[in-house]
Formats: structure tokens, sequence, C-alpha cells
């Protein structure tokens, strides 16, 4: 298996230059704890962190072997809420179980697998940011993202079925929403304006690895949600987010499919790579919450450390030990799967 890294030199030379003119800057964020992995953006700046390489990483190796790699990538994102929420207890348990599976990572770079493209994964993240910024900025990108999901919006005004009857009033509100309108832009802007061309050898793959890597990053917020758990109400943001990470998928592939009009006038990938590829990303969701479900069912500790926690924030030396040490884990594990080559 060969992974790309994040060629973060790139990203610091540009760290203080604007991008295409738009006056919002890049900058490498030295501050933040590691339990921080996304990007964010104050007034004009987008800062990121380094740590999110790992972040990436191991949703990539979770996404091609779950049966492998879902285990130490469920340590590493309940070590980061965990510690963000102050259950120190429960963090220090999850990380020694974290430390216990970092073993698996040996012979990464012997496994065959697919090509793992963590940088032009992290160029999608940085333009989806950049993209936000405009919007935010600009009228006429709004307004040109009404128009297109309105499209959308008729597409799920019609029920054919039951199962249609019930969902697609809840998906149609959805796509009325300010906050996924907005979303869908950014995802199709990034596509479209920041990130480089792809060959069409590699097509199929970035579509692949941009939308379920965007089903793996749910997993960070799934596991939270099941620390504060109301079943109903935590189900139907479950469900909620799942029809929205279905439509993103379509969405980024179009975009790419767009963006790579000229190739594709020449080649035997024509529309129909949309709908296969929905179809293959929904069944690569559900057998991730399968796995999941199975791990839960493996470890009954692991779900019970998620559950009745008290925040401390007392203890602040356990908390920068915990910090430490989770920084260093996240070194052990980039120095174990990735061999630099910038």
């Amino acid at each position: 298996m060969v992974i790309q890294s994040v060629n973060w030199d790139r990203y610091k030379s540009v760290a203080n230059l604007s991008k295409c003119g738009s006056g919002i800057k890049l900058y490498l964020d030295t501050t933040l704890s590691p339990i921080i992995h996304a990007l964010h953006t104050q007034d004009n700046k987008i800062y990121f962190h380094e740590g999110m390489e790992v972040h990436l990483l191991l949703m990539n190796l979770a996404r091609i072997s779950p049966s492998i790699f879902l285990k130490i990538a469920v340590f590493y994102e309940l070590v980061s809420i965990l510690v963000e929420y102050r259950y120190l207890d429960s963090a220090q348990y999850i990380l020694e179980k974290l430390k216990e599976e970092i073993g698996v990572l040996n012979n990464v770079g012997e496994m065959a697998g697919d090509f793992i493209d963590l940088d032009i994964q992290f160029e999608f993240f940085i333009g989806h940011e950049y993209s936000h910024y405009l919007y935010g900025n600009n009228s006429i990108l709004r307004e040109e993202a009404t128009n297109e999901i309105k499209e959308l919006i008729n597409l799920y005004s019609k029920p054919k079925n039951l199962m249609q009857l019930i969902f697609y009033p809840k998906i149609k509100r959805m796509l009325e929403d300010k906050f996924f309108i907005e979303e869908l832009s950014c995802d199709r802007n990034s596509i479209i304006y920041f990130i480089r061309e792809i060959p069409k050898s590699k097509m199929i793959k970035t579509i692949h690895q941009i939308t379920q890597l965007l089903y793996m990053l749910q997993l960070h917020k799934d596991l939270e949600e099941l620390m504060k758990f109301s079943l109903s109400k935590g189900l139907s943001k479950h469900l909620t987010r799942f029809y929205f990470d279905v439509i993103r998928a379509a969405n980024i592939a179009q975009s790419i499919i767009q963006k790579s009009k000229q190739i594709l006038d020449d080649s035997q990938i024509d529309g129909n790579v949309i709908k296969k590829a929905i179809q293959e990303d929904s069944l690569f969701y559900n057998n991730i919450n399968n796995k999941l479900m199975s791990l839960w069912n493996s470890d009954n500790y692991l779900y019970v450390s998620m559950m009745n926690n008290q925040s401390d924030y007392s203890n602040q030396s356990k908390y920068e030990d915990i910090c430490v040490q989770f920084q260093d884990v996240s070194k052990d594990i980039l120095n174990k799967a990735i061999i630099r080559k910038h």
C-alpha cells in the first residue's frame, strides 16, 4: 500500500499568501492541542494543524480495511473526544488501548491496497474552507447555490414507496436549510476551483477516496453523540447525516466529472459513474456501521467508558500529561505508516 503524505512544505510556503486574490490567508497553527483535528477559520484566516494528517490517515486505513484498522481509528477518535470533554479517566484507559493497537501499522507499507493520497484530500478540505469564506462574502455564489439546489429538491418531491414517503420530506427540509446549501456549494467549489486536475486513470478512485472519507469523518460525530446519547434524537440525526452524505457524494462526483469534462468526452466514463458511486458508497457506509457494531459487542468496556462520565477540570497536570502522550502516539502512528518523501 502506497501512502502519499501531505506536502506540508507547500502549505507552509503559502502560509501568508492570499489565494486567488480572495483576501483569505493560510496559517500553520502551532498552538492547538493535538486533540484538535479540523481546520478552523477565524476572520480572514484559515488555521491548519499538522495533527490532521494522522486523523486522515487512520480514517483512510479504516475505510480500506475496517477489519484490521477500524479499532485503532475508533480508539484514536475516542481519545480526542474524551480529552476534549475532560473525561480524563476514560481518556487514559482508551489511550492505553490505542497504544496496544499501534502494532497493526507495522506492515502497512507491505500490504496490498489502494493508493492513498492524503495530499489531495487535505487540498480538498483547504479548498472547502476557502469556499466558505468566499460564500459568505459573495452574494452571487449564494444565489447560484440556491438555484442549483432547487434541482435536487425536485428529485425528492415525488416519493414512490413507503420509505420514500417517510424520508423524502426530511431530506427536502434538509436541502432547504441554509447550512446544508452552503456545505454542498463549498464541496463543489473546492473541486471546481481549488484542487488540482485529476487524471482520467485516477478519477474513479479519487471520487471514492473523497466521498468515502466524508462518510468516515462522521465517525467522530457519531462517537461524540453516543456519549450524549438520546436514542430517538441520536438516530434521527444519524439518518439525516447519512442522507446528506449520500447527496454530498453525488455532488462531489458530479463536480469532478464537470471539472474534467474535456477528459471525459474522450473517454468511456459517463454520467452513470455518479449513480454507481452513490450505490457503492452507500454499501460501504452500511458495512462500516456493521463493523462498528461488532466492535462494541466485542469490548463492553469500550461502550461503558463513553457513558456516565464526569468532566474533570481540576487536574490540569493529568490533562496535560494525556495530551503529551497522545501527541507522542500520533507521531508514532505516522512514523510506522508513512515513509516521508518531502
